[in-house]
Order: structure tokens, then sequence, then C-alpha cells
């Protein structure tokens, strides 16, 4: 099983990034993706009433069989603790290559200080659920993604992001995004 301490993108390696002003996209992939993923319609949708889509479960197995294109991917201790048993799931988990622990943010509150002077003075987009338009960092743009299936605006929110990733002339963004179509827990 993997060791989710051992992954080499760690919290000092975030605030190195953004000190440094590195430009990285980091997506957290839950229960609730690899519950898709790995096609458990067992009831269809997820705690937070989320459908699950066939399509969706198809997009976030090429993102995977991809490496990301670049894109950081940050594993939840919860879907290891829950679907470690599954070999469909330890096929995926061990075949890529993850970046980091999905919690590197959540388990250093005593850091959050810290995480938010790195953001000052980078131009940051982030992608989520409403509740996230009140952080306490500045954010360059807000793009806000249903509560319930925003699986059904995936298409919508590709050209939203097109047209912002044209619009960035300053060269500099960070993107904090969930790939699965889910409030946070």
């Amino acid at each position: 099983m993997i060791d989710l301490n051992k992954l080499p993108f760690t919290f000092d390696s975030l605030i190195e990034s953004l000190n440094i002003k590195k430009n990285f996209s980091l997506s957290r992939w839950g229960d609730g993706e690899w519950m898709c993923l790995l096609g458990d319609w067992a009831e269809g949708k997820n705690t937070d009433n989320h459908r699950y889509y066939p399509d969706m479960g198809e997009r976030l197995k090429e993102i995977l069989v991809t490496g990301g294109k670049g894109e950081l991917l940050a594993l939840q201790s919860l879907a290891v603790k829950d679907l470690g048993h599954l070999p469909a799931f330890n096929n995926f988990v061990n075949v890529n290559t993850w970046s980091a622990n999905a919690e590197i943010l959540s388990r250093n509150h005593a850091r959050d200080k810290e995480f938010f002077k790195a953001l000052e003075g980078r131009d940051v987009v982030l992608v989520g659920n409403g509740y996230l338009r009140e952080v306490p960092f500045k954010v360059r743009q807000f793009v806000e993604i249903p509560l319930v299936n925003c699986w059904l605006e995936y298409d919508k929110m590709v050209i939203v992001m097109l047209l912002m990733a044209t619009g960035n002339r300053s060269g500099d963004a960070w993107h904090l995004r969930r790939p699965r179509p889910s409030s946070a827990r």
C-alpha cells in the first residue's frame, strides 16, 4: 500500500513553489473520485448526492492514464483507507505517480499564515464550490462549480478555464482544483 507521508510534494514543497513563483496545478483525488472512476454504481451517487456518470468515470481514468499532464495529483488518505483493499484501486495507485498527500493543507493549520503569506502577490485562480469564495487570501478569479452534479457543467467549466488561461498575460497563476463533482467533507 502507498505511504502518503513519503510522497514528494509536501507542505514545505508547496510553500517553496509559491515563494519562487513556480506555477502548478494541484488536484485532490478523494473517495468520491475513486468510487466514480471504479464504477461504484451501487447507490448511483455519493454521500453529497452527486450522481456518478459513466463518462465522468472514464474521464477520470483518462487523467490517471495520462499522468495528469504535468498536474500534481494529490491522493486522499480516506480513499486509501477505504478502497486500498480493491485490486483495481491499487492498480491505479501503484501505476501512477502521485505527488502529494491531499491533506497537505488541512493537516497544517498551524502554518496557515505561512501559506497565506506565500500567496501574496500571486495571481491565484480558485476553482471550487461556493463555500470556497470566502478564503483569507486574494483571489484574482474564482470559478464556482455547482454544489451538486457539476459534471453536467463540465464543458462550460472547460470553456471558462480556457478563456481565463488565455486572458492571463502575467504568466503567473496557481490553480487549486478538484477533479470531482462534490463538495469538501
